[in-house]
């Protein structure tokens, strides 16, 4: 109700507002509430109507980044908002709005982090923070760094995220800025596998946060530990820092992922009775869920929910709703890289096309002057016509690696949807090996391995190998040809390895301890010959070792082979 009237009253502002002043007054409060009441910010950009029209090319420019930061920090989707480029360019010729200048290059590093163009995205990181560092801005200099971090961390250069993080302490100013930073290290630590440092900047975090009586600052740092006992099987620890975070949240948008971590925490201390609250609870909200991540989360955990309390037919309603979810975002992403990746290939095509053509039409118009030009200067139109064709030379040359640079974006992007495709697929299999495992003799998990594997009588580890097989062809005959001295146990853990998933995955799916996973993996690197490489992994070395093979030039009979027949000339 709140919303709707807000909106009813910026329609009336908007309708009245039909001065230049009036539509700049509505920007320049939504620039002033930002960093306190961002999602007023957005209602006060969504408000403005037409603004390249209404606005001065400056004020547009600030409009287009003010439009980005206020959806970034309402976690709306900005993938799509490009014209933040537009306003990055801008401002780089312009150089006198230092503060909107540095905000260009943060929001579009944003936008291309959140398209998955981690480099670009650091290059404008990088590029932000020397801005900020320009004008002595501790906040954003801090804010910046860590966007940096994070960025290595997901692409899983940890050791690079930790010093980045380390120097995010120093440059916080303020205790609520120091306990995220050191609660972000404790998140790098844990996933590097560094429990006892995890833990000690986890406690760090934990007594600078209650210092400060920040609710929202103590919530996400009470989540962090959470997350940190629940992994590390600590269940009385992890429900109390659970519920101390719930309690301290304040933020209506976070109550359902609330819900969906006391359903999974009861769920996996098997405590049917309070899981069936939340579960409950969940159930009444799943369909009002927009976020659609977030509803394959609850969708997962009601297939665990339901299995666990053996109501199977309800568990393949919700494993079914789960693969559909799945499949729409495979679909959805993969149609949409494909479509952008195609737009931008056509795109720069037809530019190509379009500047040979004006190129020619040039050339052409400059041959028929010189023509009209007296003989004394021939020799300087030749060579004035040779330098001109080496230019065109140098321009296709430049075209040509434009298309290459587009055949490798192409690759890098299918390649990163085969990646979460196979990860969303292995996660199903998973489920249902665990399902399988709990209720061999159950009649329903013939339904199940049916609707899942297409066959009652496949293994979780036979479904893995079709899997990969259909994402790398014939993977399979290639690593037992290729690495005949590998063991069955060896082979098992290599082929699963080609898949995105981890070593509890693997054990699932194989049935293999997690124990002789480990020393199989060490067995494979050094029969390999990779264990002298720590950066090289089992998946890398042997796609690329395929890749190679795939691209030799494939053998052809000579002549004196085949005979002395000649081809007609």
């Amino acid at each position: 109700m709140k919303r709707i009237t807000f909106f009813i009253l910026l329609s009336v502002i908007a309708f009245s507002c039909s001065r230049h002043d009036d539509v700049e007054y509505l920007l320049t409060k939504a620039q002033a509430i930002m960093e306190t009441y961002p999602d007023s910010a957005l209602m006060y950009t969504d408000s403005i109507v037409m603004p390249e029209k209404s606005l001065t090319k400056e004020k547009y420019m600030e409009y287009l980044v003010t439009k980005v930061q206020a959806k970034y920090k309402n976690y709306d989707d900005i993938r799509e908002d490009t014209n933040i480029f537009e306003a990055k360019h801008y401002f780089d010729k312009k150089r006198n709005n230092k503060k909107y200048h540095m905000y260009a290059y943060l929001y579009s590093g944003c936008v291309y982090d959140e398209r998955g163009e981690y480099e670009n995205a650091l290059r404008d990181y990088k590029t932000a923070f020397i801005l900020a560092e320009n004008m002595n801005d501790s906040l954003y200099m801090w804010r910046i760094n860590s966007y940096i971090a994070e960025v290595f961390y997901n692409e899983t250069y940890y050791n690079d995220a930790l010093r980045i993080y380390k120097k995010s302490v120093d440059l916080a100013t303020c205790n609520e800025d120091k306990a995220n930073s050191y609660a972000d290290l404790c998140r790098v630590f844990y996933t590097n596998n560094e429990n006892d440092s995890a833990l000690y900047y986890l406690k760090r975090a934990i007594n600078i946060a209650e210092s400060t009586k920040d609710e929202k600052t103590i919530a996400l740092v009470y989540q962090n530990a959470y997350v940190f006992y629940s992994e590390c099987d600590e269940p009385e620890l992890a429900i109390k820092y659970l519920t101390m975070s719930y309690e301290k949240n304040n933020d209506a948008l976070k109550e359902n992922l609330y819900i969906l971590n006391f359903l999974s925490y009861y769920l996996k201390e098997n405590d049917m009775i309070s899981a069936k609250l939340y579960q409950s609870k969940l159930k009444k909200e799943l369909q009002s869920i927009e976020d659609v991540y977030l509803r394959i989360t609850a969708c997962d955990a009601f297939v665990n929910y339901y299995s666990l309390n053996n109501m199977y037919d309800s568990a393949l309603y919700y494993q079914k709703e789960l693969t559909y979810l799945l499949d729409g975002i495979y679909k959805r992403n993969l149609e949409q890289n494909i479509y952008d990746v195609q737009k931008k290939y056509d795109y720069e095509l037809q530019q190509n096309v379009y500047q040979k053509r004006l190129n020619k039409r040039l050339l052409i118009l400059i041959c028929i002057l010189l023509t009209l030009l007296l003989v004394l200067i021939v020799s300087f139109v030749l060579i004035t016509n040779s330098r001109r064709r080496e230019k065109l030379l140098s321009e296709q040359l430049e075209d040509l690696s434009n298309v290459n640079d587009c055949y490798e974006k192409i690759k890098y992007e299918i390649n990163e949807s085969l990646k979460n495709s196979l990860k969303e697929r292995f996660n199903i299999i998973r489920k249902v090996s665990i399902i399988e495992h709990n209720n061999k003799t159950d009649e329903n998990l013939k339904k199940i391995k049916e609707y899942t594997y297409g066959s009652i009588n496949k293994t979780a580890f036979e479904a893995s190998v079709c899997v990969i097989e259909s994402a790398y062809n014939n993977i399979t005959s290639f690593i037992k040809d290729t690495y005949p001295e590998l063991t069955e146990t060896e082979y098992k853990v290599c082929l699963l390895s080609i898949a995105p998933i981890s070593v509890n995955d693997i054990a699932v799916i194989s049935g293999l301890s997690i124990d002789t996973i480990s020393k199989s993996r060490s067995n494979i690197r050094k029969k390999l010959k990779i264990e002298d490489n720590k950066r090289t992994s089992i998946s890398e070395y042997i796609l690329e070792e395929k890749m190679n093979i795939d691209l030799q030039p494939q053998s052809f009979p000579t002549p004196s082979s085949i005979g002395t027949k000649r081809k007609s000339p």
